[in-house]
């Protein structure tokens, strides 16, 4: 596994950083690119070099350029039972905005405002875009859910509010489960 540099993530930060015993690799796989392969939870990810990824516990990374104190995205892989279509989409929505506001309530984050939270088709089965606040700085962020039999990925993506971030989307078009 290569090493990254560590840095403190200012959303995530506060987020215990654990001891992994994740199988992970990292490869070129485009020019200007490094492709992040985790063999454990069954997933990869391409972001541009120049990055820092910092893995907070075997199963959940964030990526993000080190010069952009806000712009990431955090990958998430947790084992688990498949909820999406199975239980009614009010149950599935409750529990991820109770989620969120739980989360960014423990970094001191306020007016979180979840404008959509629904199921999708295609790649991803569910999708949630929000707002809220951190530190006085207005973001905003997108989260993607896809779940298979044994696994509950989701990729969200942090942004400052207002601006244009399309090489943070591309990491998450890029996502890929690998067997």
């Amino acid at each position: 596994m290569t090493k990254h540099k560590w840095y403190p993530m200012p959303l995530i930060g506060l987020v215990l950083l654990l001891a992994s015993s994740v199988v992970a690799c990292e490869t070129s796989t485009e020019p200007g690119l490094v492709r992040y392969e985790s063999e454990e939870f069954g997933y990869s990810v391409a972001y541009p070099q120049g990055w820092d990824l910092v893995q907070l516990s075997a199963n959940e990374i964030v990526i993000g350029p080190a010069e952009r104190k806000y712009d990431q995205i955090q990958v998430s892989a947790k084992p688990g039972e498949p909820r999406i279509g199975l239980l009614p989409e009010s149950v599935i929505a409750g529990s991820i905005e109770a989620n969120l506001q739980e989360f960014f309530g423990r970094l001191g984050a306020t007016n979180l405002n979840v404008f959509k939270n629904e199921p999708v088709s295609g790649k991803w089965d569910w999708a949630v875009a929000f707002t809220f606040v951190h530190g006085g700085t207005a973001l905003e962020g997108e989260m993607v859910v896809r779940e298979t039999e044994s696994i509950y990925y989701s990729l969200t993506v942090i942004s400052v509010s207002g601006t244009d971030w399309p090489e943070g989307q591309a990491v998450v078009d890029s996502f890929r489960l690998v067997q």
